[in-house]
């Protein structure tokens, strides 16, 4: 029995050699990865952090720029307002590689440059007026002004220069606009692409990012070879040398299409640099002292201590919040920046357009309104000047202005008109103005802002465990959460998985190798699941997730093969029995020992039944008469046909002696009718003889009639397996056995 269950044993082991090689096929990595999505939703879901939000690029940004790709100076713009509207750091997820197109400056094209031109013209119409004027009145002789013409001239030429200088800023470098936006915004992020091919591009933008934005203050461990890459592709250095720092923006995605894990870390060429999120988290705690270890990320800083549990390979599971892109942190609309910005211009030249009309007159403050240069402070001041009371104000003093006849009715009538016009839409402007502002700032205070590409028509879309659609900036925005919350997912190395589920098959090996097969399915089905249970509440309690596939396949193999060896065992067995005992038990009887053997243990036990003997009377006169193999053929003929009435009958053949026959009713399986069945046995063997006899005849086997003699009782007598364990008769015997053994001869009497 021992050497068997060794030679079992070995089917689990061989079983999980089989599975640790199939774990690295695309089937089963699939298998593992729905298993994984499954489970998740078990857990209980992580916080959200409320400091992080997503800016979203969508389709109204899109429809608000007109074009796209999207003007970088829009970009900038956005940024100036977050920052402006208590924003803490700024994140990309968008690609600047390649330099942008040059843009116009309309600050300049719409301010400078006319102002610039009304005032330099102006001085070249007032010395050209001056000049004519003193030649018509006399006080200058044509000859004489002949000498102001080169300083005419020069002064024309002069003012030609500086209005082409001019027209020159009005072509601006986009690339350095958002990069000086970088620099004031402070902490703002950018990409660096990290990749496996071998090319560095852009050799002065890459070296600046060595310099300046991998990791300085990382200790080395132990390294991890799967962590190391050869390519890179930097931001466009306009842009990114004014930023606070850069990340890579490259993902992990499973076979099955799925992002569940990221590096935090990558080495190109043995320089260090962060994740795009993780970049920035590192300045957001204050630049903590970094520690790189086989499994994990120490973070130590002067309050806390992080640390980053990872995996084999060096990546880092996303712990997802289980819900949609829409639903996951606060989102903020880039739109709803470039809508502020739309409405702010759009007030400032309002405001402009009616600086000659002597609206601006109203304003009190000690800087002119349109010179505020601080967005707060001009808002707020527009506020004091789009009063009820101005309104009133200025058209009272256009209605003094018409009775002195110091206007013209003309203007008088389309002044009056345009001043509630005016004053009304304004005060539209600006009530929305700050109602953005106040949404704005809402969401943006003290925000760890990510910017992404969020459009219908983008392509930066992925699958996570929750969601077959999932914009790839939350996978940043996860990123942080997961960290900042000290909320980590743990997941069990392949050896791990591997070893603990050895384990189960060999615990499950012990306990059904000897059950039957019915029960060996039902432990087997069970054993599957309180060992899916049993891991599910592991995850649950302890956020450390053991692969239940490989646990359950092993298991499931183990009972199945254990299952059908034992099938084939116990059919064998069965086949034996029936075999062997065909020829003695009818074939219910043979069906009831069969279901249950143990009938046929070594023992007896007292039971009330019927005993038969059988035997052919002068049947030492037949055996003389006839040789031996004639004697053979004809007691086999007769012996099977009396046989066959005995088991018909239910009946069980306990020997043979000679031309006699011993059975018994009423066991292995006990029937009521023993004694009728018995009795009609004997009925038939008389009649069998009959037909026997008749062709024993007309075979010229014999001359004389068989005659049987037969001998039946009813009583208690002890049935059973009588003998040893290796040699054992089942048989019966009493004082009923014998009183029926009498009565057979006693037949010879009669």
């Amino acid at each position: 029995m021992k050497r068997h269950l060794r030679h079992l044993v070995l089917i689990p082991v061989i079983i999980i050699t089989v599975l640790t090689l199939l774990a690295f096929t695309p089937i089963y990595i699939k298998l593992e990865g729905s298993i994984y999505n499954a489970i998740l939703n078990l857990k209980k879901p992580i916080s959200q952090n409320p400091d992080i939000l997503l800016v979203d690029f969508g389709d109204e940004a899109i429809a608000l720029a007109g074009t796209y790709p999207v003007n970088r100076a829009i970009y900038a713009d956005g940024l100036y307002l977050l920052k402006e509207l208590g924003a803490k750091t700024a994140v990309f997820d968008i690609e600047f590689i390649d330099p942008g197109p040059v843009g116009i400056d309309y600050n300049v094209l719409n301010k400078d440059i006319p102002k610039f031109l009304d005032s330099s013209f102006s001085v070249i119409s007032k010395n050209t007026k001056d000049l004519f004027s003193a030649v018509a009145t006399g006080n200058l002789s044509i000859s004489d002004a002949a000498y102001f013409l080169p300083d005419l001239e020069n002064l024309t030429n002069s003012t030609k220069n500086e209005v082409i200088t001019k027209i020159q800023d009005v072509v601006r470098d986009n690339d350095v606009y958002l990069g000086n936006a970088a620099e004031s915004f402070e902490n703002c992020f950018f990409t660096i692409n990290i990749n496996e091919s071998n090319n560095i591009e852009n050799p002065e933008a890459y070296a600046y990012f060595v310099d300046n934005f991998s990791l300085k203050n990382i200790n080395i461990v132990s390294s991890n070879p799967a962590l190391e890459y050869t390519g890179a592709i930097p931001t466009n250095l306009s842009i990114a040398k004014n930023s606070k720092g850069a990340g890579f923006t490259n993902v992990i995605i499973d076979s099955d299409g799925v992002r569940r894990k990221i590096d935090l870390i990558r080495v190109v060429n043995g320089v260090y640099f962060p994740q795009l999120a993780f970049s920035p988290l590192l300045n957001y705690l204050g630049n903590p002292e970094i520690t790189l270890y086989k499994n994990k990320i120490v973070l130590k800083t002067d309050k806390d201590t992080f640390q980053i549990p990872l995996n084999s390979d060096g990546s880092f599971n996303i712990n997802w919040l289980p819900k949609t892109f829409e639903d996951s942190f606060k989102h903020l609309s880039f739109a709803e920046l470039m809508s502020h910005d739309i409405l702010y211009d759009k007030l400032k030249t309002n405001l402009s357009n009616r600086k000659d009309w002597g609206y601006l007159n109203l304003y009190q403050g000690k800087t002119p309104l349109l010179e505020i240069t601080n967005r707060e402070d001009f808002i707020k001041e527009v506020g004091t000047l789009l009063t009820p009371e101005n309104r009133d104000f200025l058209g009272s003093s256009l209605d003094q202005l018409k009775e002195a006849g110091m206007i013209a009715a003309e203007d008088y009538e389309i002044i009056k008109k345009d001043i509630p016009v005016w004053f009304n839409s304004n005060i539209d402007l600006l009530s929305k103005i700050l109602g953005l502002r106040e949404s704005i700032s809402s969401k943006a205070l003290n925000s760890f802002a990510i910017i992404g590409n969020t459009a219908t028509g983008t392509t930066d879309i992925g699958v996570n465990p929750f969601q077959k659609r999932y914009m790839n900036v939350g996978t940043h925005a996860s990123v942080v959460n997961t960290i900042l919350n000290n909320q980590y997912l743990y997941t069990s190395p392949r050896w791990l998985n591997a070893l603990i589920a050895l384990v189960f098959g060999l615990l499950l090996t012990m306990a059904i190798y000897r059950l039957p097969p019915k029960r060996s399915i039902a432990v087997g089905t069970i054993s599957i699941f309180i060992v899916n249970i049993v891991l599910i509440v592991i995850f649950r309690l302890t956020s450390f997730y053991i692969d239940p596939v490989m646990s359950s396949l092993l298991i499931f193999t183990t009972f199945l093969i254990l299952t059908i060896s034992g099938f084939l065992s116990s059919e064998k067995e069965k086949s034996f029995i029936n075999t062997a005992f065909s020829h003695y038990l009818s074939a219910d009887v043979i069906k009831e020992i069969i279901a249950d053997p143990s009938k046929l243990n070594l023992g007896g036990e007292q039971k009330y039944m019927t005993a038969m003997f059988t035997d052919i009377r002068g049947f030492s006169t037949f055996s003389e008469k006839l040789t031996p193999q004639e004697l053979v053929r004809l007691l086999n003929v007769y012996l099977t046909e009396m046989s066959n009435t005995v088991i018909e009958h239910q009946g069980t053949i306990d020997k043979y002696e000679g031309d006699a026959i011993i059975s018994f009713y009423g066991a292995p399986v006990y029937f009521k009718e023993h004694a009728y069945n018995c009795c009609l046995s004997a009925v038939h063997m008389k009649r069998v003889e009959i037909e026997l006899n008749k062709r024993f005849k007309e075979d010229a086997w014999i001359e004389d009639n068989i005659c049987t003699r037969i001998g039946i009782n009813t009583g208690d007598m002890v049935v059973g397996n009588m003998g040893t364990q290796k040699k054992m008769d089942y048989t019966i015997m009493g004082n009923s056995v014998n009183l029926a053994a009498r009565l057979e001869g006693v037949n010879k009497l009669y």
